[in-house]
């Protein structure tokens, strides 16, 4: 019996996965009888949702009311009202848009038995945008977080607009 040098093994071993990657004659029957065959339902892949689909949409309607109460609540805090007047306003403001948001929920909540990559996508988005929009209220409430903490000793109303106000967004997607 001859022995093979490892060039040689090498060599057969290429040869043999050439032939087998070329395959038959028959292949392209073979592919079209296999193409022609339907996948069964639960196999096909589903194509993702679209940039801006029902998820999507519904996430930005939710920060757009966060936005909303970001700037009347930077409108109640314009003039610097005492915090005596301004403590009842914030709290009408925040129950006005908790409401609203208690109105999204549900269809929020909807997305999931709907089509979960809907769902996905709404959260998604909210993942990815809810940072930038708590930092533009932040960035809009400066001043008057300055004032009402710095010169006023009024922690309540600053933890209210930089804490309970962002909170608003989770009355809309609490599950």
């Amino acid at each position: 019996m001859a022995k093979l040098s490892p060039t040689g093994i090498f060599l057969a071993m290429a040869l043999i996965f050439a032939m087998a990657a070329c395959g038959s004659k028959n292949a392209p029957a073979d592919d079209k009888a296999a193409a022609a065959q339907p996948q069964a339902p639960g196999t096909q892949t589903a194509t993702p949702p679209a940039g801006d689909n029902e998820g999507v949409l519904l996430a930005k309607e939710i920060l757009g009311v966060f936005d909303e109460a970001v700037a009347e609540a930077a409108g109640l805090t314009r003039d610097k009202p005492e915090p005596a007047e301004l403590k009842p306003k914030l709290a009408a403001l925040y129950g006005k848009y908790a409401a609203t948001m208690a109105e999204i929920n549900p269809r929020f909540l909807a997305l999931k038995t709907k089509d979960i990559r809907l769902f996905g996508a709404a959260n998604g988005y909210l993942g990815e945008n809810r940072g930038k929009h708590d930092f533009n209220k932040d960035n809009a409430l400066a001043d008057t977080y300055r004032y009402y903490n710095l010169e006023k000793g009024e922690k309540d109303i600053v933890d209210f607009l930089s804490h309970k106000l962002p909170a608003l967004i989770d009355i809309a997607v609490k599950m």
